[in-house]
């Protein structure tokens, strides 16, 4: 699972509620969360750090979680 997505759901906001708090659009967030983007932006990051979790973490999970799609692609051709 996508851990931006995961860490929104464990705190218990929803994608419209995050991306207020963020100060970003509702349709950046959800892009995120399906994984269309190739980075996280700093504006969700900030606001995820505010809740308590670890920016630097996030990043790494999100490359992570990037990787292991790309791969999941290759493996089906």
């Amino acid at each position: 699972m996508n851990p931006i997505k995961k860490v929104r759901q464990e705190i218990g906001l929803t994608r419209n509620e995050l991306s207020k708090l963020a100060g970003v659009g509702y349709s950046t967030l959800a892009s995120l969360e399906q994984g269309r983007q190739n980075s996280i932006n700093e504006d969700i990051l900030q606001a995820l750090e505010q809740l308590g979790q670890e920016p630097d973490k996030l990043k790494a999970e999100y490359e992570q979680y990037r990787e292991d799609e790309k791969k999941e692609i290759l493996q089906k051709i």
